[in-house]
């Protein structure tokens, strides 16, 4: 693999990321509601999702559905990794 393939791969440049995929299904996932105050960021070591969420009663109705979200995660093509969910106000 070359120099310019590796670095494309590296930064999903041109690919599907997880974090891309899970943004797509966000409001399947989370439902259309909490999904209007809470947005995924980013995946930390491969296996942390960071969501950001803007309201307090939203936060904790995800963090009391976390298992069932990740497994949701899980099902999202390339996003089987992931085993837990990161809440943080934002």
């Amino acid at each position: 693999m070359g120099l310019i393939e590796s670095i494309l791969t590296e930064h999903q440049i041109g690919r599907d990321s997880p974090e891309h995929t899970i943004r797509a299904h966000w409001p399947a996932l989370v439902g259309a509601a909490n999904a209007s105050y809470s947005h995924a960021v980013r995946i930390e070591r491969e296996r942390k999702l960071v969501v950001h969420v803007a309201h307090a009663v939203v936060r904790n109705e995800l963090f009391m559905h976390r298992a069932e979200i990740v497994e949701r995660i899980q099902k999202l093509s390339g996003c089987g990794k992931i085993k837990e969910i990161n809440l943080r106000a934002g």
